[in-house]
């Protein structure tokens, strides 16, 4: 089953990037993205389906798929309120969705089901300094659980540049819990 309706739902339209990948490690400067890395059995791959898609990820031997996504967005948004309004969108699609929760890295997290209860969403929310960045991972209920902690690394170790000046960014909204520094993926 395709999940277009829901990752064009919970992404907006963006200028399309250019994406710079090296083995496991994506970059890209339009969108502030330092680095983004994946395990070493997942495959990056910058051909989007949609605007605001900037790199997707399959892994080698599976069904599991994820996705980075930007958007820009209010200053006064945050993870949690974009979440909010991705959960409440899902809701209105037919998805069973969770309630929106904190992770460890600091994005907000929505699970969801498909209506037909056949594919399972994690979706992780990260705003900093205007742009919203979304980690989507796909997956078929029962192979969920072998993906969780791909999604947990993925999701933890992406790493955002400050905004670029020129852009109508302020490095001052960034919220206290953007994402850092952190080591690679083994």
């Amino acid at each position: 089953m395709r999940l277009i309706g829901p990752l064009a739902v919970a992404l907006a339209l963006g200028s399309p990037a250019r994406a710079e990948i090296e083995r496991n490690q994506f970059s890209d400067r339009e969108w502030n993205v330092e680095q983004l890395i994946v395990p070493r059995d997942w495959q990056l791959n910058e051909q989007r389906a949609y605007p605001g898609i900037l790199v997707t990820a399959v892994h080698r031997e599976g069904h599991g798929r994820v996705t980075l996504a930007a958007e820009r967005v209010a200053g006064d948004s945050g993870p949690r309120e974009y979440a909010a309004r991705t959960r409440a969108i899902l809701v209105l699609l037919g998805y069973k969705v969770g309630r929106a929760a904190p992770h460890p890295s600091g994005a907000y997290l929505i699970e969801a089901t498909t209506p037909a209860g056949d594919m399972r969403l994690r979706q992780g929310t990260h705003v900093a300094g205007g742009i919203a960045y979304v980690v989507t991972l796909a997956a078929p209920v029962t192979a969920m659980p072998s993906y969780n902690r791909a999604f947990d690394d993925v999701l933890g170790h992406l790493r955002l540049a400050p905004s670029n000046a020129g852009q109508g960014h302020d490095d001052a909204t960034a919220p206290s819990n953007a994402p850092t520094s952190q080591p690679a993926i083994p």
